[in-house]
């Protein structure tokens, strides 16, 4: 098992909590992994617990760091930035619930070949 602080899915849930992404934020891809990295290995060891607990029971697929980059990549641009549901791809994160750019909560769901976000209610 990776440590918290490498475990994509914790660093995934994390960054979209935390509004690393944002229409007026100007963090790198670089910037946003080392901020999170070194507060989830840190003293905040407890919270990245917690999102691993939730990553499990949901049974979020796993991606490498490489793929996470690509779509850390993809989300600063200023479509992704800009729009009301999270800033990522919904059908690279199938069945994640994340933070949307309104604040409100949405999971990726299943629609015909792809996922999409919806809202949870």
């Amino acid at each position: 098992m990776l440590p918290l602080h490498l475990d994509t899915r914790v660093l995934i849930l994390y960054i979209s909590e935390r509004k690393y992404i944002s229409p007026t934020s100007k963090f790198t891809v670089d910037q946003i992994l080392t901020d999170a990295t070194g507060y989830l290995q840190d003293d905040h060891y407890m919270d990245g617990l917690e999102l691993r607990c939730r990553a499990d029971q949901e049974k979020l697929k796993k991606i490498s760091m490489e793929k996470l980059k690509e779509i850390l990549k993809k989300a600063l641009t200023e479509k992704y930035r800009t729009r009301p549901s999270p800033p990522f791809s919904a059908a690279e994160l199938c069945n994640y619930t994340l933070a949307g750019n309104d604040g409100q909560l949405y999971k990726s769901v299943k629609s015909g070949k792809t996922c999409v976000w919806r809202p949870l209610a």
